[in-house]
């Protein structure tokens, strides 16, 4: 990474970083696969911060339970980070789910709804993000199949 002058982090806390990344994924990559929309919206669209944000605090709160330290500055940390992702990115999810790919929500959306029950943390935004993604993947999948009536 050094000789090609890429930019990386190594947290001294792997399963720490790794839990971080879980938690960015959760906010960023669900919250643009279910809104159509690329990165640049966190930059000023409150609403998508605030479905994002909400996201990213069930995963906390997963992780804590968990004996993770994730916390409220983590979330604080990441809404700074999102800011320098160039405008037009999008995220994997919704690049496949544009493409008419099958997408990563079982590790994502309905692996929080796993932790979740596990741990007895409410999770309704990814309960959501999970219905409403796989609803756009039968949508995707329907394309392929002829219109039956009634």
């Amino acid at each position: 990474f050094d000789r090609a002058k890429i930019p990386y982090e190594i947290d001294a806390d792997m399963i720490f970083g790794i839990w971080r990344k879980f938690m960015s994924n959760i906010g960023e990559n669900m919250t643009c696969a279910l809104l159509g929309i690329p990165f640049g919206y966190f930059r000023w669209c409150d609403d998508a911060n605030a479905i994002r944000e909400a996201a990213m605090r069930e995963v906390v709160s997963i992780a804590q339970k968990k004996g993770i330290g994730l916390s409220e500055r983590d979330v604080a940390r990441q809404s700074e980070r999102v800011k320098n992702i160039p405008y037009a990115n999008k995220p994997s999810t919704l690049q496949d789910l544009e493409a008419g790919r099958p997408t990563e929500l079982e590790m994502f959306a309905g692996a929080v709804l796993r932790m979740g029950r596990e741990t007895g943390v409410e999770t309704p935004v990814n309960w959501m993000f999970y219905h409403a993604i796989k609803t756009y993947e039968a949508k995707n999948r329907e394309k392929e199949r002829p219109h039956q009536e009634g």
